[in-house]
């Protein structure tokens, strides 16, 4: 789900105003997650060579197809670099059908768990995470697969193909995220990626991040169908009155 028209640029919010807006849809939404061993709840996507453990989201580098922690994965754009750094995103249950199709002498090893390096985070090295399960008669996935450790060779021959189908020009969706948009996205269901970017003295790239927890999984794009008139009033209000917010 993509909206667009969050007054970023309108109303001249700072990172505090467009993290408090950012928080608040959040919690309308679901509960807002860890996302990683610092805890933050909302975090920054950009450039920051300070930050250890090199986690991909902290650089401008490309990333590849993955799912996050969490029921669904919100991003606000509140900069753009000033080349690259496309959004891209692919549905989880059509690469399985093509997959399917195409290979299915590899299809029972989506199923088996693979080694997920945590980048030393909470004290781990890496967790098994299964790529592909059923929930149900839903097919939901995780998928890494920049910190995915296949151990054998049909397991790294299976995942390389995943991500290759899911990187064809007919299965994947790419969007430019304008200064303003929110992005919402299903890690159950929907795989995504970015592209590497440049960034300039005159413009960087920044993104606020959210991990939410649904009350249904399922259900996110049902609720804003039915919320949508409390999501509208709170941009209204979030137009006239944040900028009087002092955030602590």
């Amino acid at each position: 789900i993509l909206l667009r028209g969050v007054p970023v640029e309108e109303a001249g919010w700072g990172e505090a105003e467009a993290t408090a807006y950012f928080w608040c849809l959040g919690l309308l939404l679901g509960t807002p997650a860890p996302q990683n061993a610092r805890q933050d709840l909302v975090g920054n996507v950009r450039v920051d060579p300070d930050v250890p453990g090199g986690r991909l989201y902290k650089t401008n580098r490309t990333i590849r197809f993955h799912c996050d922690a969490a029921d669904v994965v919100g991003l606000l754009c509140l900069e753009e670099p000033e080349s690259g750094g496309k959004s891209r995103l692919a549905s989880s249950p059509a690469v399985y059908r093509i997959f399917q199709r195409e290979r299915p002498d590899l299809v029972s090893v989506l199923f088996q768990p693979v080694k997920l390096d945590l980048r030393g985070e909470s004290g781990l090295d890496y967790i098994h995470i299964t790529p592909v399960r059923w929930f149900g008669r839903r097919l939901r996935t995780f998928f890494h697969s920049d910190y995915f450790l296949p151990e054998s060779p049909r397991a790294q021959e299976a995942l390389a193909f995943w991500e290759q189908i899911a990187n064809r020009d007919n299965v994947r969706l790419d969007m430019t995220l304008q200064r303003g948009d929110v992005q919402l996205v299903s890690n159950h269901y929907v795989v995504h990626a970015r592209t590497g970017y440049e960034d300039s003295a005159r413009k960087t790239r920044h993104l606020l991040r959210l991990w939410l927890s649904l009350e249904s999984p399922s259900s996110i794009t049902e609720f804003l169908y039915r919320e949508w008139d409390r999501v509208l009033v709170i941009s209204e209000l979030a137009r006239a009155k944040l900028r009087s917010i002092h955030v602590l």
